[in-house]
């Protein structure tokens, strides 16, 4: 018993590097994408007339909702930005299991 709470107590040292690890560049990222979203934002609050062509949905208003309070533009990012970051991720052999 003693054996598997020294054990436990090394992985607890250990989760909380890597947490370490990884809080830093979503600090970083965070930092730069949340002004960079709410300007995005603004614009688009001060051009309501502003459209775009989406695949699959057609010619939509930048400022109308799709899911709850995403908006058309925000919900193409997260759709693109997941494979994308996926790809980017298998190429550089980083964050696998």
């Amino acid at each position: 018993m003693k054996k598997l709470q020294a054990q436990q107590a090394e992985m607890m040292t250990d989760q909380m590097e890597m947490f370490k690890q990884q809080f830093k560049p979503m600090l970083y990222i965070s930092v730069i994408s949340i002004p960079l979203f709410y300007w995005v934002y603004l614009v688009i609050s001060q051009h309501p007339d502003a459209v775009m062509v989406f695949p699959f949905w057609g010619e939509q208003k930048l400022d109308t909702y799709i899911i709850g309070p995403f908006q058309h533009w925000l919900f193409w990012y997260f759709i693109c930005s997941i494979p994308v970051s996926q790809v980017t991720r298998k190429a550089l052999n980083i964050g696998g299991m």
